[in-house]
Parts: structure tokens; sequence; C-alpha cells
């Protein structure tokens, strides 16, 4: 394998995080987490299922609960390293983002789990908020 035909990629949706590096860098943080719990576990991905997912998003319908549950077994497990991979990378960030972090994208797979769709960015901004209360220091 060479580096420019790299056998892992991560793509990030640099649009979403409003110049925020923070964001950007738990974003990051959010796609390795994933990609250590596959590679661990020896997890193969489909390009395929995830389309489908997609699909169901772009036309505004509820994606099946048999077809969110691997997802979010996924999501939630491999979450789970994020506090770890942010120590081995030394990152620069305070470990209570970090959590709060990855107990707001846990919220938000939570949420994907319960209702078959993400939640709105007004419902993602209430949870935010109580997590911010949460951490305060």
């Amino acid at each position: 394998m060479t580096f420019d035909d790299p056998k892992f990629v991560i793509n990030i949706n640099k649009g979403r995080h409003y110049g925020n590096k923070t964001s950007l860098i738990m974003t990051l943080l959010h796609e390795a987490a994933h990609l250590k719990y596959a590679i661990v576990n020896k997890y193969e991905f489909s390009d395929a299922f995830l389309m489908d997912i997609w699909k169901f998003e772009e036309d505004n319908k509820i994606v099946p609960k048999t077809a969110r549950r691997d997802i979010v077994k996924f999501e939630l497990e491999s979450l789970k390293l994020m506090p770890e991979i942010a120590q081995e990378l030394n990152l620069r960030i305070p470990m209570y983002k970090v959590m709060m972090n990855m107990e707001q994208d846990s919220f938000v797979y939570k949420y994907f789990d319960w209702y078959g769709k993400f939640p709105t960015y007004k419902i993602e901004e209430e949870n935010m908020k109580k997590l911010k209360e949460k951490y305060k220091r």
C-alpha cells in the first residue's frame, strides 16, 4: 500500500464546522474512533449500505429499525474510544470537551435509534446546552 492509495479514508464536511477548529478536531476524533474500532474488531464497511441510509434521509423518510440497529451499535461502541485516542494523540483539548462531545454524539445516535431520523439543529443545541451545564467548571 502506498500513501497515495490509502486503505482507509476519512471524509470530513468542513463546511459544517463554521470555522471552529475544535469542532473540526472533534469530528476527526469521532471518525478516528470509528476507524480504530473497525480495525480492532475487523469490522467490514459497506458504502452501499450507508448510501441506502442517506437516501432515506434525503427523501425525509424514517430509516427502518433493522437498518439503524447496526449503525447505532457501531456508533455507540466506537465512540467510547474517543477519550483513549485523544490521550494517545496528546491533544491539547481539555478532556471534559472530549467527553462532552462524545456524549453529544451518543445523544444524536440514540435519538436516531429512537425516531429513525437525526435530531434537528435546535434539538442538538438544546442537548448541548445541557451538557455544557453538566461539564461547567
